[in-house]
């Protein structure tokens, strides 16, 4: 009898124990990529996140409350990224124009802009670095504007109409200074279209990068960031920008012969001039290939 008393203390007690552990992880919404079928789970982790059976739930309410903090600081952050406008993003991430803008083409900051006013993001766990600093991961997926710029070099309509220009600079002086111009102008207005398609949601293809804003405390209680995700520099990185587009030698002999065959047609330039520049471009691109 006394036995059997005994064991029911020991089981209420082992229950009461269990049920009295907080969770220290809380989860916000999870997003789902339409494209990808990939699950973001969003978690926040305070840095010196410990398992006490002994604390008190304002201890908890107030750990959970520094990784608000953290997210809220981060939102600041990303929110004015996600406007596109670079004097916003200098101000708020304190660097350069040198730093994230890398003006390669004629339309380098719509570049910028179309690919941040089009971006969407999950923040991920919060990891700490010891007592004093730690990461908040964040995931943003931003277009893929090099996949757009390959549809629009196959789209024989539109190259042919955007290469006109180029094709008849070609023609009335081979490579000289208007024609290099007129290249120029192609190349920016190719990019142009790309742009066009993204904003206007004819593309919705999109590249997926990753990083984390650092936190440090300050000895005061104060948590302050120190660090920014790196992809906020992603246009002048890794040579982004002249990755984005490029007419191979051969590609360019082509383009040039079917636009110029339709300058023909309508009489704006004669056979034998489009005849010598397209010979003179076969001439380089067999001297390219020699070297």
């Amino acid at each position: 009898m006394i036995a059997s008393v005994l064991l029911a203390i020991l089981l209420v007690s082992s229950s009461c124990s269990l049920g009295s552990l907080p969770s220290r992880t809380t989860t916000d919404s999870s997003v789902s990529d339409p494209e990808t079928s990939e699950v973001f789970e969003t978690t926040y982790r305070h840095p010196l996140d410990t398992v006490d059976p002994n604390e008190s739930t304002a201890e908890t309410t107030e750990e959970s409350g520094k990784s608000k903090e953290f997210k809220d600081i981060s939102e600041e952050y990303m929110k004015v990224l996600q406007t596109g406008d670079p004097t916003s993003v200098m101000e708020k991430f304190r660097i350069s124009s040198g730093d994230f803008l890398a003006p390669i083409f004629a339309c380098y900051v719509e570049i910028f802009t179309t690919l941040f006013t089009n971006m969407d993001y999950n923040f991920g766990a919060l990891s700490s670095k010891g007592y004093t600093e730690c990461d908040l991961d964040v995931t943003c997926r931003i277009p893929n504007v090099k996949a757009c710029v390959d549809l629009v070099l196959a789209d024989e309509d539109f190259m042919l109409e955007v290469s006109r220009e180029w094709v008849l600079a070609q023609v009335n002086g081979y490579n000289s200074q208007a024609a290099i111009d007129a290249y120029a102008n192609m190349v920016n207005n190719i990019l142009l279209e790309a742009l066009r398609r993204i904003n206007e949601g004819e593309f919705t293809e999109k590249t997926i990068y990753s990083g984390y804003f650092s936190f440090h405390d300050n000895g005061d209680g104060d948590w302050v960031c120190v660090a920014t995700p790196d992809f906020v520099r992603v246009c002048n990185k890794d040579d982004y920008m002249w990755k984005l587009i490029y007419l191979d030698p051969v590609d360019e002999y082509s383009l040039m012969s079917s636009t110029g065959a339709v300058l023909v047609s309508e009489g704006t330039v004669n056979q034998k001039d489009l005849d010598e520049c397209l010979s003179k471009k076969q001439k380089e691109i067999v001297e390219e290939d020699s070297q």
